[in-house]
């Protein structure tokens, strides 16, 4: 069985300081050796929150845009429906 840590002064002292820098969740688990929930729980309580895990809410995508259609010289819309005047079939 796994000998638990405690948090003493100095451990939350770290994570405070880990979170005011700006750093991951994922790099403070491997650091405290504690789960990514638990570590944001305990900063939570401390009064400064671990960033989101992903961004709700980003931006939203720009509109796509209308291609301009590509038709090789002398092509029209539907080649079959075309007839150039003057010319029988």
């Amino acid at each position: 069985m796994k000998k638990r840590l405690s948090w003493d002064e100095e451990r939350l002292d770290r994570l405070r300081q880990h979170v005011l820098s700006g750093g991951s969740v994922f790099r403070a688990s491997v650091i405290f050796k504690r789960p990514v929930e638990q570590l944001r729980l305990r900063a939570k309580g401390m009064g400064c929150p671990l960033p989101p895990l992903r961004k709700v809410g980003s931006k939203p995508l720009s509109p796509p845009q209308k291609a301009s259609p590509r038709r090789m010289v002398g092509q029209t819309s539907h080649p079959i429906e075309t007839k150039i005047e003057g010319e029988e079939h």
